[in-house]
């Protein structure tokens, strides 16, 4: 017998984004990234050291066309713990007696309460027989254990109370973010620091990427262009995809832990290789000065980063200057769907290769810097969210009626919060998304990639929806002065699409001077200036407008390389 045990974190997001100040949040990032990728593998090694245990942790690949290791407790009894596997947030850890798991717990939770104060640990185990290959009404032992392991850790987080640390009493200053006693003052800007903002900038400077930059302000040019951008990527279906591959070894631990280690490993960096890779093109595009012209060199290679918040499987949150947001995303989408997930396994006749697609979606919130940061990447959630229910829509009417409730193809939305509304973008992007649907001329999401063998539907549907028609409008509005409406104009039509006032005034008098929008709204079918009006904010020329000064696209050689 042993202990199947599973980790997670709890917490996270407010830990993460409950602060304006981006040295914090990326403190706050890494810490939580070190929860299970240093701190539990550091005390499994101590307690091995100490206690004089076996305790296997060389659960990745040792190369990436190399198939994971065995489950090597099957075979060797001298083995007291193993970890199964890291990645996706959890952690799955085998151990032979509940002693050990339980003193395991005990130091990893007296670890998070001293790093970072408010986080939580959720760790569940089932006692279980790791050799057992029995059948019990349709499942494997490995799969009754998984499924209610699921439901232990459900459980258990419902049951948990989230708690925080004493605030200060009469005779303390507090901390204006967090509420907590102030035990420090930071020399560089004067802030009053609680223990946690403390904790999350001491992790900060040992981290510091992008050289060194750790305020919102380096991705921001002063002035009109002051915006920068949150986007929040999520995989589609990786879940299903996930079960769907483990289900064809979980026969017996023996065949699911292998399977188990090689794809969270191979989606982990399938995802950070992705990101690096559209990094490496937004690089190429400054260095051959054919992104960003017009500003100076310095501050254009500034400008031209990205913060990584989280990058842990197939969840990602970026931070960058608010020009390049819908190029990163549309690149990065790209990047994604144009390639496959490789997972190597092997059985008596050696290593297998298996090829796994990948779609995601995404979402995008362009906000002011000193705009609260949790409500900006709430808002970035919500527009992935409506990115996802785009891909599941019937005929054009918004639903989550499909039986296996897939998102087809991949889709962003976004969100532009120049007015800093403080919530109810959930309703916002719900009335947007409504109103799209039973548009002849829809916006917003847009589909940036649609694989051919989802079916003539949804090829239908990606047309209509694509998002080269918002960068047709934006090539427009951006276009050489002879072409283009006068900037004054195209503002005012902005305005008055939105409701503050009648747009046929605008279009009929642009009209007069031959400059029509027919081929913004559809480049194969011309459209009367009515049809535009009707259709007010909820169409792809109200998007142009609205992101006429907030989307620049890498030239198309340094795009397909």
């Amino acid at each position: 017998m042993g202990i199947l045990a599973i980790y997670d974190i709890t917490g996270i997001q407010d830990f993460i984004f409950s602060t304006p100040k981006l040295k914090e949040i990326i403190g706050a990032s890494k810490l939580v990234e070190n929860i299970l990728e240093k701190y539990l593998p550091d005390i499994l090694s101590d307690i091995g050291k100490n206690e004089s245990l076996n305790i296997v942790q060389n659960w990745r690949p040792i190369a990436p066309e190399q198939p994971a290791p065995d489950f090597a407790m099957l075979v060797d009894s001298s083995i007291d713990a193993e970890v199964l596997y890291i990645g996706g947030g959890n952690a799955w850890v085998a151990y032979k007696d509940k002693g050990l798991y339980e003193y395991v717990n005990e130091l990893l939770s007296l670890k998070i309460f001293k790093s970072t104060y408010e986080l939580r640990l959720v760790s569940v185990g089932v006692d279980t027989d790791f050799s057992d290959t029995s059948m019990i009404e349709g499942r494997t032992r490995y799969e009754r254990d998984t499924i209610a392991l699921q439901k232990a850790l459900k459980e258990e987080k419902k049951r948990l109370i989230s708690s925080r640390p004493a605030g200060g009493i009469s005779i303390t200053k507090q901390s204006v973010s967090t509420g907590q006693p102030v035990v420090m003052v930071d020399q560089d800007d004067q802030t009053l620091l609680s223990r946690v903002q403390v904790f999350k900038r001491i992790e900060a400077q040992d981290n510091s990427d992008n050289a060194g930059v750790t305020e919102f302000d380096a991705y921001t040019l002063k002035g009109e262009d002051s915006l920068l951008a949150v986007s929040h990527i999520d995989g589609n279906n990786i879940g299903a995809s996930i079960g769907e591959f483990i289900k064809k070894y979980s026969a017996s631990y023996q065949k699911a832990i292998p399977a188990m280690r090689s794809i969270s490993n191979a989606i982990t960096n399938y995802y950070k290789s992705a990101v690096d890779r559209v990094e490496n093109k937004l690089r190429l595009s400054i260095e051959n000065e054919c992104f960003l012209n017009g500003i100076d060199p310095d501050t254009r290679e500034s400008l031209s980063t990205f913060r990584r918040i989280i990058l842990n499987g197939d969840d990602v949150t970026l931070v960058c200057y608010g020009k390049i947001a819908m190029t990163l995303i549309v690149e990065l989408l790209l990047e994604l769907a144009h390639h496959e997930i490789t997972v190597v396994t092997s059985d008596v006749t050696g290593p297998k290769t298996h090829k796994i697609p990948v779609s995601a979606c995404a979402g995008i919130c362009y906000f002011n810097s000193h705009f609260p940061f949790s409500v900006a990447y709430h808002q970035a959630e919500t527009c992935c969210t409506w990115a996802k229910l785009a891909g599941r829509e019937k005929k054009g009417n918004r639903s989550t009626g499909h039986a296996d409730h897939r998102t087809h193809g991949s889709w962003v939305d976004f969100f532009v919060n120049a007015s800093n509304y403080p919530e109810g973008v959930d309703d916002v992007m719900a009335e947007f998304s409504a109103k799209n649907d039973s548009s002849e001329i829809p916006g917003r999401p847009y589909c940036v990639h649609m694989p051919s063998g989802e079916g003539d539907f949804w090829v239908d549907v990606a047309q209509s929806r694509a998002v080269s028609r918002l960068e047709n409008g934006l090539k427009y509005f951006n276009a050489d002065k002879s072409i283009a409406w006068p900037r004054g104009k195209s503002k005012a039509l902005r305005d008055a699409l939105s409701g503050e006032s009648d747009p046929l005034v605008i279009l009929n008098h642009m009209k007069a001077q031959r400059r029509s929008l027919d081929r913004v709204q559809n480049p194969e079918r011309g459209m009367d200036d009515n049809e535009i009006a009707k259709a007010g904010k909820y169409s792809v020329c109200y998007d142009a407008l609205e992101m006429m000064d907030l989307f620049e696209r890498l030239p198309e050689e340094v795009s397909e390389r």
